[in-house]
């Protein structure tokens, strides 16, 4: 018998040191420090708690953490990256808890009574259409006041105790996500809402049901059981999913599901193989429901790359995607000494393919894609553009002609959306951005000091360098919010939010500084329009013009409103991902654009606001499918809560 010996060298990490403080700037003792991975599905776990100067220390961090404070009474602090480490390898964070935040306790009971042990619960951290699929590595990007960035908080997550109580703080205010996940066994999860205010913690009892079994037998085209196939059932809430194998005989049982509508899947794992079987249906309180699936069989995309003189390619990358899936895996595919290649057990819809050379990692620009491809099998032929690469040059300086040797030049493809990005050299700003297959490219450029400024679209010839000269990055401009409640006082629980002008959400970050006062980041001059937001309050809405290099002041005073919830029906065979719409008063002033997400095509689509008494009108519309739908309607003075209900329809 030999014995081998093993040896790890272990990369050395990071030492973080940090602060934690309050909008005022006040340090904060005993705040909790939370340590995430950048590509996680839980709100990470607790790493530190400040001492009484509010600091903290780690060690041996991976540089690609991110950490998120939490303190009682505070709302929690967005979740920072590492940036900036010194030569010996040190960061130092200020992680700054925005506003009064509020508490939660409450019990979780079976549909007995009996308190549950150890169920798992999520508050809060979820953001418009990111909540609705917590597997998305994909979520909103934050410009903080010191020009780096961040992303949101995410949930925070607790476990009941043998009595089936939890408690919460550092949640932020107003109408708060809440998810419940219970231990194995018959119970199903549960996913709902609650209102936390800062001056009263909130009491909140779940009574968690049986749910809903799908059960049955999964087979190949010819007839044969498909064992060990993954078999889920989504909802609209990816917290919700369940999902099951099959055995040798094919069967499966899939419990705990929550009534509704939902789709079922049917496939192997990286949809590679028997392909995928899927079915909608909506599931009301039966204790079981039978759904046999059929697997399609290996569908699949084929194809041969080839220079322009029709000479194949061998050992290029080969990457397919169906959504934001892709087919190959963890790792592209190669093409072989023939340049063919093949991808196995794709779903019956639509794909784009791309190929790179063999040193060109993701995402770089492709010398070959094509969009649209449906697996059937037959060989595609793909043409690789082998001409001389472009590139470009510049440099950066800000509006007093100081070079910014931090900024970064972002040159995106446009069409496969892949992109290169280079740093401008220090002191001098300059940067070279090289090795760009010919083509059509957007070109932005990024700083720590300032939003980002986008140059356009600009065509990129074989062999030839595009010289942009100097590039003049303007002064930021900042807007503070001064919020008052009908009595005057500052509101409990407001929000605020900066969009575009047209409606359209914002990368700027805008945060409370006080009860009364909100700041937000660094952000480009225009116009933007800005949302106010306060329990019981109707949705204000301002247009403001921000000038480059100055700070202005907006007041804004909220009034009482009456809540009104729209929800979508959908009049024809094909559900939608989701749902925008555009609310309109009568004088044509108060204009906001509104989305309900549905990305599992549950057909449950819905929003909320509140609104002052008056005349609307609200306008949706969806471009494929083709939906419209028009509704005008009346909130009448001393209304109660309003339900209105829109048809969608071709």
């Amino acid at each position: 018998m030999s014995t081998d010996n093993l040896s790890y060298e272990l990369e050395p990490g990071l030492s973080v040191r940090g602060v934690v403080v309050d909008a005022g700037g006040r340090a904060l003792a005993g705040a909790s420090v939370r340590l995430e991975a950048r590509v996680t599905t839980t709100g990470g776990s607790d790493a530190a708690a400040t001492d009484a100067a509010g600091r903290f220390e780690l060690l041996g961090v991976h540089p690609s953490a991110r950490f998120t404070a939490r303190a009682q009474g505070h709302a929690p602090s967005t979740a920072r990256p590492l940036v900036d480490a010194d030569s010996d390898g040190a960061v130092e964070l200020r992680l700054v808890l925005p506003g009064r935040g509020g508490e939660l306790s409450g019990r979780i009971v079976d549909d007995r009574g009996a308190p549950v042990e150890g169920a798992t619960l999520e508050v809060g951290g979820f953001q418009d259409g990111f909540d609705t699929d917590r597997w998305s590595i994909f979520e909103p990007v934050l410009s903080e006041t010191d020009g780096t960035q961040s992303a949101p908080a995410r949930p925070l997550r607790s476990r009941t105790d043998e009595h089936g109580r939890f408690d919460c703080a550092g949640i932020e205010l107003g109408r708060v996500p809440i998810r419940v996940r219970p231990p194995q066994g018959r119970l199903a999860c549960w996913s709902g809402h609650v209102e936390i205010d800062p001056d009263e913690r909130a009491w909140l009892e779940v009574r968690l049901g049986t749910g809903v079994a799908v059960e049955g037998r999964v087979t190949d085209p010819s007839g044969t059981p498909a064992a060990r196939i993954t078999v889920s059932a989504w909802s609209n809430d990816a917290w919700l999913h369940v999902e099951a194998r099959t055995d040798a005989d094919g069967r499966y049982l899939l419990e705990r599901i929550v009534p509704g509508r939902i789709e079922l899947r049917a496939n192997r794992e990286r949809r590679r193989g028997l392909g995928t079987a899927e079915h909608q249906l909506e599931l009301g309180h039966d204790t079981r429901v039978q759904w046999d699936a059929v697997l399609p069989g290996a569908l699949a995309i084929a194809g041969r790359l080839v220079d322009e003189r029709g000479e194949p390619l061998a050992g290029w990358l080969a990457e397919a995607y169906a959504g934001d899936q892709r087919i190959t895996g963890g790792a592209p595919d190669r093409t072989d000494a023939d340049g063919r290649f093949r991808f196995d057990g794709c779903p019956l819809e639509p794909h784009y393919v791309e190929l790179r050379p063999p040193g060109d990692p993701w995402p770089h620009p492709p010398r070959a894609w094509r969009e649209g491809v449906q697996p059937s099998g037959a060989e595609l032929e793909f043409v690789a553009d082998t001409r001389p690469s472009a590139r470009v040059v510049g440099g950066v300086v800000d509006a007093r002609g100081k070079a910014l040797g931090e900024a970064r030049i972002w040159a995106t493809m446009i069409g496969p959306n892949r992109y290169v990005i280079a740093e401008a050299e220090d002191p001098s700003g300059a940067f070279a951005v090289e090795d760009l297959p010919p083509g059509r490219y957007r070109l932005t450029v990024t700083t720590p000091v300032a939003p980002s400024h986008v140059m356009g679209e600009h065509e990129l010839a074989a062999g030839k360098t595009l010289d942009l000269g100097l590039i003049e990055i303007a002064d930021p401009a900042l807007l503070v919010v001064h919020v008052r409640g009908p009595g005057g006082d500052a509101p409990e629980g407001a929000s605020v939010e900066l969009r575009t002008e047209h409606g359209h959400k914002s990368p700027i970050s805008i945060a409370f500084e006080t009860r009364a006062r909100a700041r937000s980041g660094p952000a480009p001059a225009g116009r933007y329009s800005v949302l106010v937001r306060a329990p019981g309050c109707a949705t204000a809405q301002r247009i403001v013009a921000l000038v480059a290099g100055e700070t202005r002041d907006l007041e804004v005073e909220l009034v009482p409103g009456v809540e009104c919830r729209f929800s979508f029906v959908v009049s024809g065979p094909e559900i939608p991902p989701g749902i925008a719409a555009r609310l309109v008063d009568e004088s044509g002033e108060f204009a906001l654009l509104c989305f309900a997400p549905d990305p599992k095509r549950t057909g449950r689509m819905e929003f909320v606001e509140l609104l002052t008494p008056g005349r609307y009108t609200l306008r949706a519309e969806r471009v494929n499918p083709t939906l419209t739908g028009v509704l005008a309607f009346e909130v009448p003075l001393g209304s109660g809560p309003l339900r209105f209900s829109v048809l969608l329809s071709p």
